[in-house]
């Protein structure tokens, strides 16, 4: 007797229906996508760095403005005095006075440290910072004296803003 052996067929798989699935379900992947413009805030780490005291012959300004629900306490030095608490209120007035004539006495400073507690709205850090920036239209700009002694004008207050970590 003989053994009957069967052929063995190599299986021709068809992947062209699974290519034309995968093609369709990218296809609406991307139709069904939503678009949305994305904003950024800008914004930097603190940097730690070590220095000397001795090289320093002005005290840095080392403005801090720890920000609550109801005020906003502003701090300057490298010991973190309060220079002055402001009331919070939806025009900012106080607060913006208050850091043009800081601005005024230290006028090649551009960086401010942002300490917001952890429960304040998002809407009133944004009106915060939008109010540190710049100057107000009805000032105009702020006149200051640099360390050469040179008369320097001004549009910007703080633009450049650094948010503390807060753990």
């Amino acid at each position: 007797m003989r053994a009957h052996r069967k052929k063995h067929h190599p299986l021709n798989l068809n992947l062209v229906p699974v290519m034309d699935t995968i093609f369709v379900f990218i296809f609406f992947l991307l139709v069904s996508a939503e678009f949305m413009e994305i904003r950024d805030i800008q914004g930097e780490a603190p940097v730690i760095s070590t220095f000397e005291d001795s090289k320093l012959k002005k005290e840095p300004l080392n403005l801090v403005l720890e920000i609550s629900n109801d005020s906003i306490d502003i701090k300057t030095g490298l010991d973190g005095h309060v220079y002055k608490k402001v009331a919070y209120d939806e025009q900012l007035t106080e607060l913006h006075k208050v850091l043009e004539q800081i601005k005024a006495n230290n006028i090649e400073e551009d960086s401010v440290i942002l300490k917001p507690a952890k429960n304040l709205a998002y809407g009133k850090l944004v009106n915060i910072m939008d109010s540190i920036r710049l100057v107000k239209d009805q000032t105009g700009e702020v006149v200051g004296t640099n360390a050469k002694g040179e008369t320097v004008k001004s549009k910007a207050l703080f633009p450049q803003l650094i948010f503390e970590t807060v753990m």
